[in-house]
This record gives structure tokens, sequence and C-alpha cells, in this order.
């Protein structure tokens, strides 16, 4: 399991590897998200070395001082894995919804249907209860809006992908499911990445468990 950290520049084209002083530990699946109003990229869960085990850490990456700093919030989340975020900009929180906690008892991942907000100006996570949550969704990806966060695909387990999509507004506290067709085998997801100033943040890692 890796520990860089590549930066891409739009406008050079060009990769680079960044070597700041202190780095997370390595984390395989964790998810990050730019939040502009901090300009930070916030990274949140993965697994630990060796796949035994599961991180909830919160950490920030300042591109512009090549520095990461660990936020330790109030109320993090349990941690897991194949879960998602997205930054809403209405609200200058970000939105994470579902992924992996732990195995079942036949060993197979199952995912859940948890929604937690973390909010920047506080720096605290908080779990919501909405009624209209989507079932439970791991492996899936969710994107920014100028209102809603945006979720789309995954499924419950590796063997159901879905392709449906979600909308999600924290104020009130509800998931509005997209009209269309949620069940198809061909749906896939995408990796975590985020973004800082004109440059994509990756942080390293194999592309899967297997």
């Amino acid at each position: 399991m890796l520990r860089d950290l590549w930066a891409y520049d739009y406008e050079s084209n060009a990769w680079t590897e960044r070597h700041p002083l202190a780095s997370p530990p390595p984390h395989h699946f964790p998810v990050l998200e730019y939040v502009p109003t901090i300009d930070r990229v916030v990274l949140f869960g993965g697994f630990q070395q060796g796949f035994a085990s599961l991180f909830n850490d919160t950490w920030a990456y300042d591109d512009r001082r090549n520095r990461w700093k660990n936020l330790n919030p109030v109320n993090p989340p349990a941690p897991r894995a194949y879960h998602y975020m997205a930054f809403e900009p209405t609200t200058d929180r970000i939105v994470m919804f579902g992924g992996f906690l732990q195995w079942s008892e036949n060993g197979d991942e199952v995912g859940i249907n948890e929604t937690w907000i973390y909010s920047v100006a506080k720096n605290s996570w908080k779990q919501a209860f909405p009624e209209d949550a989507p079932g439970p969704h791991a492996w899936h990806a969710m994107s920014r809006t100028n209102g809603p966060v945006l979720l789309f695909g995954g499924g419950g387990t590796r063997s159901t992908w879905t392709n449906d999509t979600y909308l999600y507004s924290s104020r009130p506290n509800r998931w509005q499911q997209v009209p269309g067709d949620h069940h198809n085998d061909e749906a896939r997801t995408v990796a975590g990445v985020g973004t800082a100033s004109s440059r994509q943040l990756f942080r390293g890692g194999p592309p899967n468990r297997h």
C-alpha cells in the first residue's frame, strides 16, 4: 500500500509528486473532496495497511503550502471504506453517504445507507437521519452541483450494482431519486479524487483489493 501524493496541473498538463514533511499513514480507498471555502482537500476513511481494519480520520491538505493537517473533528463517523463524499456549496458542508463498516458472517462486504454531514466552519461531523435515504450503497460516486449533491451507482454488495441517481439537500435533510432505470449490470463507479487550485490530487494505492 502506497502513501505517495501526486498533483496534476491542468495548465501545464503535467504530474508532480508532492513530498510534504508529514503525511497521513497509508490509506486504501479513502475519499478526498475539495472545499473551496478553505482551499483544502479533505480526506476521510479507508482501509489501513493489510486490510484488517479501517480508518475514520479526517485530514486536510493545503496544496499551496504542501502540508497535511489532522483535523481531529468532533463526533467522527465510524471507520469505513467504499464510501463517498461531495461538497455542498450552499451550506459549506461535506455530505458523506454509504460505505462499508465490517464484513458479514460469511465474509461478504455489505454496504450501509448512513448519511453524515461535515461542517467546515465547526470542524465537526453529525449523522443525519433522512426518511427517504437510498438503500445501502458502497462503491458509488458523488459530486457537487450548484445546489444538492448528486449520487450515482454503486450497490449494496459487489454483485448488486445499480445505476440509480439521487440528489440530497442537507438543510431539509432530504434525498430525492431521479427517475430512470435503477438496475444495470453495466453500472460502474469512479475512484475518489480531490481538486486544489488548478490541480487534481490522488492518494496512492492499487486499483482494487482483489
